[in-house]
């Protein structure tokens, strides 16, 4: 072990300096390599329930999700001023249940998805929503499948991957919202249980972590290739994580387009 921090964190990322960016107990915090000093910090805004994505920008700027009674996205500069402040239309009260991971997209829009609205949005830096992908679709099991959206990331081909947490199902979805992938437990053997977190690798590997997973001797993290075979897996009895963040492969970093980064 490298390094332990704080557990509870919703969301996290290591930097390229080496420290750790984590959103934990409703605050963003940067914690010094190797150490657990605090070098940047945020706080949840006190009208809102919960501080869930944390991730920094190539510009510096951080992302940071709030949820509750004013659910938003927020940009926040190296000195701690929102400079761009993004309402999320959520379509439930319920604050825990509102949103999960979000991420910037390249062309400077940002990706959310909504658990019980069943959609990953795409909204605007103002606010105005662009695209919708519905994770409810018929041959997905609709919504008696609870294809509840936690993390989506999008893709260099211009589709977007996405994880499906009671519905047990890594999705990959065409631009038009079309299913272009699907992997379940039909086609790995019953690995998928409340998959939460997971990673695109460059090959086309996707890694998956099976939050819902409490039996100690059953697979916790696993890596399914485009033909959905299982080409590795992951035991502990003590593994408790959403998510497990692979920094290299054969040596060379991830780019972090490839990357849900829940810790």
């Amino acid at each position: 072990m490298v390094w332990l921090g704080p557990s509870g964190s919703r969301d996290g990322m290591v930097l390229e300096n080496g420290n750790v960016l984590l959103s934990v107990k409703n605050k963003a915090g940067e914690f010094e390599k190797g150490g657990h000093k605090v070098v940047w910090s945020y706080k949840l805004d006190p009208r809102n329930k919960e501080l869930g994505t944390a991730n920094r920008l190539p510009s510096g700027n951080t992302i940071i999700i709030q949820r509750g009674e004013l659910p938003r996205l927020i940009e926040i500069d190296p000195q701690g001023k929102i400079v761009v402040e993004v309402p999320l239309q959520t379509e439930t009260g319920n604050g825990h249940m509102q949103t999960r991971m979000a991420r910037r997209l390249s062309n400077g829009n940002y990706l959310v998805p909504h658990l019980l609205a069943f959609k990953v949005k795409e909204y605007t830096p103002s606010g105005r929503i662009v695209s919708t992908i519905k994770t409810d679709l018929p041959e997905l099991g609709g919504r008696d499948a609870k294809n509840w959206p936690f993390t989506a990331i999008r893709l260099p081909n211009g589709n977007t991957l996405v994880n499906l947490t009671h519905g047990d199902q890594s999705v990959e979805f065409a631009p038009d919202g079309s299913v272009a992938w699907v992997c379940n437990n039909d086609d790995d053997g019953g690995h998928f249980a409340d998959p939460c977190g997971g990673q695109r690798l460059p090959h086309g590997d996707t890694v998956i972590r099976s939050y819902g997973q409490k039996d100690p001797e059953k697979v916790k993290i696993f890596e399914v290739n485009e033909k959905k075979e299982v080409v590795w897996e992951f035991c502990h009895p003590d593994a408790k994580a959403h998510q497990v963040h692979i920094l290299t492969t054969n040596g060379k970093p991830v780019s972090p387009i490839y990357r849900w980064e829940r810790i």
